[in-house]
């Protein structure tokens, strides 16, 4: 029998009580897609950047469906399903916890969280066929989504078991972001967790050293607290990697894998 296509739905002018604020929300289903079936479901930010040039922010996307479909018919990826949440003229605000006073904004991740969590994981579960648990749900996004994607691992460590944080941005609010994961990082312990960072993605305001430093800290404290390399995390230092939607398209892929990935194929691609 012939599997479905893959397929994206859109839920356009998705409402927020906790933000009051309309988004649009795309929904990926894999190749199969069924009733029959239940699927694991990866949260991404910034969602007009994953699937669909016309609606990309800056130009570029991640080309998120087409790698998944790939390592799905490859047979390396477990089917699951996309969630791309896109963001709005609020980004710096919903996707912080501290306000920056050298960028002058920031601060309201916490109900950024209960948007995702009280009112859109709510939908996806209804509408959608959500294998449940932790370990089947993920949230990632990169630059300030990926300081948000730990933010929401650290305050939801029962929904959020999977966590991809690319090129986070550690620097925000002189680096009061990075010292409340560290400081938290416990919290962590239980959640599979990939992280990296171009070495040439700069300086930031406010970042006293190159990013690659901080997210070194943050492996640092990892494995203080227990957490095994390469199996409970991941870190990668992408040697002349930058701060662009084009690298974290390229290394989509290994991100999926380490968070999704069937356990064979796993074990083979990260050897």
């Amino acid at each position: 029998m012939n599997q479905s296509p893959p397929q994206i739905r859109y839920h356009f002018d998705f409402p927020s009580t906790n933000l009051g604020n309309k988004r649009t929300i795309a929904v990926w289903l894999p190749p199969g897609y069924n009733s029959d079936s239940t699927y694991p479901v990866l949260y991404l930010h910034d969602g007009q950047n994953m699937f669909d040039k016309r609606y990309a922010a800056y130009g570029s996307i991640w080309e998120a469906d087409k790698t998944s479909e790939r390592l799905i018919r490859q047979g390396l990826l477990r089917p699951l399903i996309l969630v791309g949440i896109d963001n709005n003229s609020q980004r710096e605000e919903e996707y912080t916890l501290q306000r920056d006073n050298r960028e002058k904004r920031g601060g309201n991740a916490r109900n950024y969280g209960k948007f995702i969590t009280e009112e859109l994981k709510p939908f996806i579960d209804s509408n959608y066929h959500i294998k449940p648990g932790p370990e089947n749900c993920g949230i990632a996004g990169s630059s300030l989504g990926g300081l948000v994607s730990l933010t929401m691992s650290l305050d939801y460590p029962e929904i959020f078991g999977l966590c991809g944080a690319i090129s986070a941005s550690l620097w925000w609010a002189n680096q009061k972001s990075l010292y409340d994961v560290l400081a938290q990082a416990s919290r962590l312990s239980k959640t599979r967790i990939w992280f990296d960072m171009g070495t040439e993605e700069g300086k930031y305001p406010g970042c006293i050293n190159p990013p690659h430093t901080l997210t070194r800290l943050l492996a640092s404290r990892l494995e203080q607290i227990g957490m095994l390399p390469g199996w409970n995390y991941y870190y990668q230092e992408i040697v002349g990697g930058q701060h662009h939607e084009n690298d974290w398209r390229d290394r989509f892929d290994r991100i999926l894998l380490f968070l999704f990935g069937k356990p064979e194929s796993t074990s083979k691609s990260f050897s």
